[in-house]
């Protein structure tokens, strides 16, 4: 029986030695989690990362797993780990919706390569997600860097046969207490800076020989040439590729050098990615004068218009028509199953966990008491920090959190703390939302609109 993505991932990390797997739930990353026994999800992306890195430090092996717009939540420390290095193997797998199937819009995270480089994986089958998952945590402690283990849609939707290896050993490591190397400040930042770049000039040599184990199309010296980054089958299947000579990419960097060799008398290129014009780009730039008549073209997948699938929130319909009946000066909405709903009462939505800290702006910009609703897992991942400031800067707005008792979008995942933890100064309200009437509802919105005070509600479901 042909196995899946998930499980071709979870047997390599196991196999590979996976200590503690950490998770923020969003497009399949939770799936991965929670097939290595992940029980609890973290506050948000950053903090998941931070954790990681901690048990790094104590020695053991670490996962995190996250969506690729969770990767700007957990920017911070990610960058800077790549500056420190690691103890024990750190390895983070971006799960990337860039079909637009879950998402709110399409992004390419392989640009956090750019600052600092590292290794970054994007395999193209399940045997080389095995292979990739399963080594992971050893290159991490070998090249002193957090693997980047980077999946799109297509990969997703692989189901394939592959062989188990034997698990590797592995020993904790013992802690290390080293300043010049784990403490991130202008102090140190010179010699960390240029043992990053001598450990990134390793791990170049590294992907010049990365190709040689996994399987390779034979080159057959023709002028037309196919060059796939990570998993594009549905590209690679139109008919005219059958007889182009094929380069395989899997490792961020790109091996230069073999890219370079592979060009050379070709004629016509034609670079298959998942995302921007990454490796386009840097294939690009590889060009020489020689090459001058060579002609390069990206296809970087299709991103279907997938709008009129999505189902209009009706869930919420007493509440939402409560609100709209009392005539809001502006509703911020957030990132949940009701973000467009039926009445069409919410004006804006940013991001994931970003409606308090909106609602405070507007304010500040002299909006009389504008509604944020905010879902419980967005409101525990950033609305509770905002609502600090909110409550500092005598912020008068009304704050709704529909509380579903987890992450209800991605399959119901527990929260790890309770977003009835405010401070206690703060007006909450709670209401059992099937046992409350519209107009119970629209009094409750009125009174918090009329008192002019930072208030919850809490509207559980």
């Amino acid at each position: 029986m042909k196995k899946s993505s998930i499980k071709a991932l979870s047997d390599g990390f196991t196999d590979g030695g996976v200590g503690n797997t950490i998770n923020f739930p969003g497009f399949f990353s939770h799936n991965i989690s929670a097939n290595l026994n992940c029980k609890k999800i973290s506050i948000n992306e950053r903090v998941a990362f931070e954790i990681a890195y901690g048990v790094s430090l104590s020695g053991k092996r670490s996962l995190v797993t996250m969506k690729n717009v969770g990767l700007n939540v957990a920017a911070d420390p990610f960058l800077h780990s790549l500056l420190s290095g690691v103890n024990g193997g750190l390895v983070i797998v971006i799960t990337e919706d860039v079909e637009v199937t879950a998402s709110q819009e399409r992004q390419d995270s392989r640009h956090y390569y750019n600052f600092f480089g590292g290794l970054w994986f994007e395999p193209s089958s399940l045997k080389s997600a095995y292979d990739i998952a399963r080594r992971s945590f050893y290159l991490s402690e070998k090249y002193d860097v957090p693997i980047v283990i980077r999946l799109t849609n297509q990969f997703f939707n692989l189901h394939d046969n592959y062989v188990r290896l034997n698990k590797i050993k592995y020993k904790q490591k013992k802690i290390i207490k080293n300043p010049d190397k784990y403490i991130i400040y202008p102090n140190y930042w010179e010699k960390q800076y240029f043992n990053l770049k001598q450990k990134n000039n390793k791990i170049i040599n590294f992907t010049e020989e990365f190709l040689d184990y996994l399987p390779q199309k034979s080159i057959k010296n023709n002028t037309k040439g196919l060059i796939m980054a990570g998993n594009c089958w549905k590209e690679y299947s139109i008919k005219k590729y059958n007889e182009w000579d094929k380069l395989l990419i899997e490792t961020y960097p790109i091996p230069a050098k073999k890219v370079q060799k592979f060009i050379e008398g070709k004629k016509e290129i034609v670079v298959l990615e998942q995302g921007d014009s990454f490796v386009y780009e840097k294939v690009s730039r590889l060009i020489s004068k020689k090459n001058s008549e060579l002609s390069i073209l990206s296809n970087t997948g299709s991103a279907p218009n997938l709008s009129s699938k999505w189902i209009v929130w009706n869930n919420l319909y007493k509440l939402f028509i409560a609100l709209k009946s009392i005539g809001p000066s502006f509703v911020v909405g957030d990132v949940g199953q009701f973000t467009v709903e039926s009445v069409h009462v919410i004006n804006s939505c940013l991001c994931l966990g970003s409606a308090v800290g909106t609602g405070i702006g507007l304010v500040l910009g002299g909006i009389k008491y504008p509604f944020c609703i905010t879902g419980d897992t967005s409101f525990l991942h950033s609305g509770i920090q905002a609502l600090i400031e909110a409550q500092s800067r005598n912020i008068a707005m009304g704050v709704i959190v529909i509380d579903n008792d987890g992450s209800a979008s991605t399959g119901g995942q527990k929260l790890i703390s309770s977003i009835y933890d405010v401070n206690k100064n703060i007006v909450k309200i709670t209401i059992d939302y099937s046992k409350t009437s519209k107009t119970t509802i629209k009094d409750i919105l009125t009174k918090m609109q009329v008192e002019n005070k930072l208030a919850i509600l809490y509207v559980k479901i």
